[in-house]
């Protein structure tokens, strides 16, 4: 990733039409019993929530059962999966092997990644911030 640079980063300088990019990211949830991860997947342009998926640890099971719905939750809007920008953070779950092969190769999505941190992915954020209040 340190080679991208800044063009890892697809979004940085530019405007999205609806459903054509997508942020996401895990947040932790505490709760009487302990704790639990939630990833969301959110439309850019809209703020719409596409996927979400809880569990006990943020993994990459997790991710691609969010991702799962995702793409089943795009298919059921008529939108191809083929050519969506899916933007993360580059933690160790976005970058992993089967995250990078399943929407890079199998759904043939675009990939891009902050760059600055949390800085470069205010949609999820701003929603965690809103969520969390």
């Amino acid at each position: 990733m340190a080679e991208a640079g800044e063009k890892a980063n697809l979004l940085k300088g530019r405007g999205v039409e609806p459903l054509e990019a997508i942020s996401t990211d895990f947040t932790q949830l505490s709760y009487q019993e302990g704790t639990a991860w939630l990833m969301l997947t959110v439309d850019i342009h809209s703020k719409v929530v596409l996927g979400s998926a809880v569990g006990h640890r943020r993994n990459r099971e997790l991710a691609l059962a969010c991702w799962q719905q995702t793409t089943n939750r795009l298919k059921e809007l008529g939108q191809k999966v083929q050519g969506t920008i899916v933007h993360s953070d580059q933690d160790a779950v976005y970058t992993s092997y089967d995250w990078v092969r399943r929407l890079l190769i199998e759904d043939r999505a675009r990939l891009s990644y902050s760059t600055r941190g949390a800085k470069d992915n205010p949609w999820i954020e701003s929603l965690w911030g809103r969520m969390k209040n």
